[in-house]
This record gives structure tokens, sequence and C-alpha cells, in this order.
């Protein structure tokens, strides 16, 4: 097999458009591109997942509340493992704690309520609220940049 040798010291520009985005409250920040058709099919199937697992423990029947805890608990440890996977090691910690008025830091389960809804829903579409923005900025952006190119390079097809 031949081998590849790029000896024109040229360095393609590939960046891949990934954005920090801050957390509410100074935890941190966390990273991803929201053009990404697969990070976004995995964020829509992790809520798609999530929801269907909060409608199934609904019905589901404890043998009281301390096997009640337990099982969310085990429930809270496989979002936050799931949402360490697609958004990097650490992401649950920033998102599921809250430091009090004594600077100590506290965990919170992603199944508490804050307006309304489970954090780990609100997480979700925040997320999920970032990208048509962005899609349409990018759009116009790469709409420019190939009208520029088109032009320069329509001379040459007579």
């Amino acid at each position: 097999m031949a081998e590849l040798n790029f000896t024109s010291g040229a360095e393609l520009d590939l960046e891949p458009g990934v954005k920090s985005y801050p957390i509410s409250g100074g935890r941190g920040s966390i990273c991803f591109n929201p053009t990404d058709t697969m990070f976004v099919e995995a964020v829509y199937s992790m809520l798609v997942r999530f929801a269907d697992q909060m409608e199934q423990d609904k019905a589901q029947k404890f043998d009281g509340a301390l096997d009640m805890f337990r099982h969310q608990r085990e429930r809270d440890e496989g979002m936050k493992a799931d949402i360490d996977a697609l958004f990097g090691a650490g992401t649950s910690g920033k998102l599921f704690r809250w430091v009090d008025e004594n600077g100590d830091d506290h965990q919170i389960s992603p199944a508490a309520l804050s307006g309304g809804l489970p954090l780990w829903t609100n997480f979700i579409l925040a997320v999920i609220d970032v990208i048509p923005d962005e899609v349409s900025a990018q759009v116009k952006k790469t709409d420019a940049r190939v009208n520029k190119y088109l032009t320069k390079y329509k001379k040459y097809q007579k």
C-alpha cells in the first residue's frame, strides 16, 4: 500500500465548530457543536429515553420508600453517566449541584424539580434551544462563503 507523504507544509484549517456555553451560577461550561447532526440526534434520543424512563417510573410499584429512593438513585446515576458520555466526563457534576451561602457544594438529583420540570429536562431543553439559532447563523455564513467561491470560479467555466 502506498504511503501518503504531504510535503507542501500546508495545513488544512478544519475547525470543528465547537462552542462553549456557560452554566448558570458559575458552575463552569459545556462544549458542543449545535450544528452537528450526530450530536443533535443523540440529544433528542436522550430526551426521549429519559422521558420514557420517567413514564415507566410513574407506573412502578415499590416495596416502601427506601426501595423507591434506591431505584431513583440508580436512575440518577444512569442519567448522569449518559450525560457525561455525550457532553464529557464531569458534566453531570457541574449541572446537578448547588452551592450554599457558606460556599459548600451539594449534589442534587437530576430528577429534582425546578420550574415545574426535572432538572435533566431543563438541561436538555436548554441545549435544544440553542440549536435552531446557531444552525441559522451558520447557514447564513455558509451561503456567503459558498457564493464567494462560486463567483470566483465561474469565470473559469467558459
